[in-house]
């Protein structure tokens, strides 16, 4: 596992994915093997401003998942995510998401952040697309790869958090606390293998 992170359920009936640090190609990576299952790694961080913060990552989708389609809740599955979480008020959010907040705290035992961008290798949604969860209006996946053509393929992808987190909630972010990755096949009933290379925030000067 590798240093800081730890495990997260998404619920106590789902099967874990299992990840573990690898030697590949003369490198470590992290390996994402799932099969019928749906969990994750997570890593808290100091709170940071997201002005000019970049995340800079690199994967690999070994295995497709052909009947995945992340715009059914009913099939949507992804061989690779990785989830920025950021923090706000969340008084201020309507009845209707602070009972979602406090129903999936009881199912997985973890609180929920205020919001959420989730980075996706989507199967059928194009690039760029932003895509809503289907339980709740505070976590919202944006395609970075689409289609099963690059498998097997290292690709490397560079977010500006800011601009991200505005085209998907139409605001200003709070503070980023926290990076998580997620390798799920629960919904369709497959497997697959993904592996994980760098995943780092950046902080860039303005142009």
């Amino acid at each position: 596992m590798p240093d800081g992170w730890h495990f997260y359920r998404i619920a106590p009936y789902k099967k874990n994915t299992v990840y573990r640090l690898e030697k590949y190609q003369g490198r470590t990576v992290l390996a994402a093997n799932s099969k019928t299952s749906a969990s994750g790694l997570a890593v808290k961080l100091r709170p940071r401003s997201v002005q000019n913060l970049w995340l800079q990552c690199e994967w690999k989708a070994v295995g497709a998942i052909p009947q995945a389609d992340n715009a059914d809740s009913q099939s949507d599955d992804a061989p690779l995510r990785i989830l920025v979480v950021f923090d706000d008020n969340k008084s201020k959010l309507p009845l209707k998401e602070k009972l979602i907040f406090e129903m999936a705290s009881l199912i997985s035992g973890q609180e929920m952040p205020y919001a959420t961008v989730m980075y996706i290798w989507s199967g059928k949604n194009s690039v760029n697309t932003v895509l809503n969860n289907a339980h709740t209006s505070r976590v919202k996946m944006i395609v970075v790869d689409s289609g099963w053509d690059g498998l097997g393929e290292w690709r490397k992808h560079e977010r500006d958090l800011a601009a991200d987190y505005k085209s998907a909630y139409g605001e200003s972010p709070g503070n980023v606390i926290g990076i998580a990755l997620l390798t799920d096949t629960d919904n369709t009933k497959s497997e697959t293998r993904a592996l994980y290379g760098d995943i780092e925030l950046v902080r860039k000067n303005p142009k």
